[in-house]
Order: C-alpha cells, then sequence, then structure tokens
C-alpha cells in the first residue's frame, strides 16, 4: 500500500501517504454500499481543499488523488461531495467534534476535520439504518 493510518495533523488518525501518488492514480476503495472499508473509507479526513476525490462506480465509491502527493501528505476528501457521511456543519454539534471555521484569511483558516467514527455510529445506532430481518 502506498498509504498508512497515522497520526492525522487535522484530527486524530488519517491516512497518510508512504509512497508518492501521480494526479489522477487510484488511491483506493473508499466505501461499498455507502459503508466505509476499513483503512480508506474509516481513516480520511475531511478538508475544504482536500487531496482526494470521489469517484462512485455502481455500490463503490473510490477515492483518486486530486494533485501529485508526496509522502506525509494527508488524504483528505470533501465530505460535502458525499451526502451520506456526517456534513462539517453538524461537527460542532456532536460530541467530539469541535472544528474551527474558516475565517476571512486563509492563512489563519483551519480545515474542517472528522473521522468517520460519528457517522458509523449514526449508521449502527440509528433504527432508520438498521438491515431488514
Amino acid at each position: 500500500m502506498k498509504y498508512k493510518v497515522g497520526k492525522s495533523s487535522i484530527q486524530g488518525k488519517g491516512l497518510i501517504v508512504k509512497e508518492p501518488f501521480k494526479e489522477g492514480e487510484l488511491i483506493g476503495l473508499a466505501h461499498i454500499n455507502n459503508q466505509p472499508t476499513k483503512i480508506v473509507g474509516l481513516n480520511h479526513n475531511h478538508s475544504d481543499d482536500p487531496t482526494a476525490g470521489n469517484i462512485e462506480v455502481g455500490n463503490k465509491r473510490y477515492l483518486v488523488a486530486l494533485r501529485n502527493l508526496k509522502p506525509g501528505e494527508e488524504i483528505t476528501t470533501n465530505y460535502r461531495e458525499q451526502p451520506e457521511l456526517e456534513q462539517p456543519e453538524d461537527f460542532e454539534k456532536k460530541k467530539g467534534g469541535a472544528v474551527s471555521m474558516p475565517t476571512d484569511k486563509p492563512e489563519k483558516s483551519k480545515k474542517f476535520s472528522r473521522s468517520l467514527d460519528a457517522t458509523n455510529r449514526l449508521f449502527t445506532e440509528n433504527n432508520l439504518f438498521k438491515r431488514p430481518k
């Protein structure tokens, strides 16, 4: 794998580049049937300035590098492109989801961040999303 799970500079754990990715290169499978995969799906954080984009193929969602990525960079996506995920505007409303909002001075803005833990809890704890018997 050209990435690893490591300490995120955004929040908690993140998906960190180990070997360079070229723009447009496939990073990995992130979701199947809107459920996150164990490594890529569970460990990429949100950013308003993402390093990866989503490509949906049938019931699968893949991450693809939006630009050349160097070792040490974090692989992030814009959760707004994935309506099934918890959205950045909701981060502050949930426990453990403090986030800094952008300011009018980009150099002082912080990226939105959130692991998929809260989203996964939503799907597993909410009766609306339980599978029929």
